[in-house]
């Protein structure tokens, strides 16, 4: 992955010292699109997260203050590491995150969000997101990922994108399904 003009600076967040009013000035206020919460050194992708419905800043509050992700919950508020927060817009950040999942492969994601209405991606529009944001370094890699996870997927798996998943089967992430 590269970060390009599409990614916000990288921004310090310290738990237990800094205030979360300090993510409305990181820029991503009344802003839609995914963030990455990365470690301290900024080397490690922790967590790919998508703002739809609330903005950017929103979300990162409520996912720093109580994240619903025992793990992330568990390395910022139990073990206060802190952490490298970046951001980007996007106008689909459901595909977005997909993408940030696959290809940054965050140690504390379980599993991609199941495709919400009614008109899935098409290849194109997953390869052009792929390129603008950086996460695929070469085209050649964007096919190979992306038809792989991805495209095919949705194509032969369509259960698993469903918005409602049944409660008497489990989901498996998709690091195992692959």
């Amino acid at each position: 992955m590269q970060f390009n003009s599409n990614w916000s600076s990288p921004y310090k967040f310290i738990p237990g010292k800094d205030n979360l009013d300090i993510i409305d000035t990181w820029g991503c206020k009344g802003k839609l699109g995914i963030y990455l919460i990365r470690d301290e050194s900024d080397r490690q992708n922790l967590y790919a997260g998508q703002a739809t419905q609330q903005d950017i800043a929103t979300r990162l509050r409520q996912e720093i203050k109580s994240s619903h992700n025992q793990s992330l919950k568990d390395y910022l508020l139990v073990d206060q590491h802190t952490v490298t927060v970046r951001w980007a817009e996007c106008s689909n950040p459901i595909m977005a995150e997909n993408l940030a999942i696959i290809g940054c492969e965050p140690l504390f994601n379980r599993r991609m969000s199941p495709w919400k209405g009614t008109d899935l991606p098409s290849k194109d529009e997953y390869l052009r997101e792929a390129t603008r944001l950086g996460i695929f370094t070469s085209e050649e890699r964007s096919l190979d990922n992306l038809t792989k996870y991805l495209i095919s997927d949705i194509e032969s798996n369509p259960q698993l994108w469903e918005r409602k998943p049944s409660p008497n089967r489990e989901r498996k992430t998709y690091r195992e399904r692959f």
